[in-house]
């Protein structure tokens, strides 16, 4: 049976990573007729699809949040009625059989929770009234971590049956496994690392609320730990450096995701303060390659962080400071790479294709 990809709302790195290689796997599968994608999804695909007919860039003519209320509302007049996977988080207002994979996770918070952010409401809203009005057509809603599902079964109670939302679990970028090896071997010589060596720190993240980068802004005046890290590597604008007096951020602007894998074969550890994630892939690809992991003890990131990882209470800048100084002592050779199972991708997109 004929299904199309829906990939119209795609900007975070994490997820045109995942989506391009759901493409990428799919693009050859004879029943797959169109594939939609946003500009900057478009832009990361390799060439041979993007001479791909089947390949179809959903271009915006007016402001984001306008375009998106015609595209959401007037489905109809943009895409074709055939089962569709979803992968921007909003059914699509056809009456086709969906599946929609949601990473986004402010889908999952109560409103109790919710910051004072009229862009997320709305956006949660949207999300609530369109899973509500289209429940009768999605086949699954697909989530990546039992968090994240916890979150939506209450939020989604309405759905006509529970097996509705489901959990699937995310492989690691076809990319990244093709280059886990040469990473590996480059970072065999930090099985030797000099001890007391200031650490380098890496957190691989775009500039979003919840994000929280404005965590580091005590480094603007705290000077405690300039002789424990060396550089503290942010993947954001300067003009977002969340201390600019301090000589330990460097912001590098934003980088492609070939970039963030070739810092991985230089660093000590990856920081990551992030207060809710749906998944968090760089937690995911530090365990494989055996980099330790220094986080906030978050429901996420306890789920995610099985091995090598270091976790501070959130929000506490002095517990924040005890890992870091933790770090530094530790023998950071101790932390070995985790197993890649070789089969996800096939599982993973199997589901995604089945409207059954």
């Amino acid at each position: 049976m004929k299904f199309c990809i829906h990939a119209t709302n795609i900007n975070g790195l994490g997820a045109v990573v995942l989506c391009r290689d759901i493409i990428s796997l799919m693009i050859s599968d004879e029943n797959l007729f169109r594939v939609y994608v946003s500009q900057s999804l478009f832009d990361s695909l390799p060439i041979e699809l993007k001479k791909n007919k089947k390949i179809s860039i959903f271009r915006r003519h007016f402001p984001n949040y306008i375009s998106r209320f015609f595209e959401l509302f007037f489905s109809r007049f943009f895409f074709q009625p055939l089962n569709t996977i979803v992968l921007g988080d909003i059914p699509i207002n056809l009456k086709v059989k969906q599946n929609v994979l949601v990473h986004n996770p402010i889908y999952s918070e109560s409103f109790s929770d919710y910051p004072i952010n009229l862009s997320n409401l709305i956006k949660k809203l949207l999300f609530l009234f369109f899973v509500s009005k289209m429940s009768t057509h999605i086949k699954n809603i697909y989530v990546q971590t039992r968090v994240m599902r916890s979150g939506l079964t209450l939020n989604l109670s309405f759905l006509r049956k529970k097996s509705q939302l489901s959990l699937l679990d995310n492989p690691l970028s076809l990319n990244f496994i093709a280059k886990r090896p040469a990473i590996l071997n480059a970072r065999l010589s930090f099985k030797h690392r000099r001890p007391k060596k200031a650490l380098t720190l890496l957190y691989p993240s775009a500039f979003y609320l919840h994000k929280n980068h404005d965590f580091l802004k005590f480094l603007d005046s705290d000077k405690s730990l300039d002789l424990y890290i060396d550089k503290i590597i942010l993947t954001i604008d300067p003009d977002l450096n969340p201390a600019p007096r301090s000589r330990l951020i460097q912001c590098t602007g934003v980088l492609s995701y070939n970039k963030i894998l070739e810092l991985y074969r230089s660093i000590d550890c990856i920081v990551y303060l992030s207060q809710k994630e749906s998944l968090g892939l760089p937690l995911i690809e530090a365990q494989s390659l055996g980099i330790p992991i220094i986080c906030p003890d978050l429901p996420y990131s306890t789920e995610v962080c099985k091995i090598g990882t270091f976790f501070y209470q959130n929000e506490n800048i002095d517990d924040f400071k005890r890992v870091i100084l933790e770090v530094f002592s530790n023998n950071l050779s101790q932390f070995s790479p985790a197993y890649l199972a070789d089969n996800s991708w096939q599982v993973f997109c199997s589901k995604l294709k089945d409207f059954n």
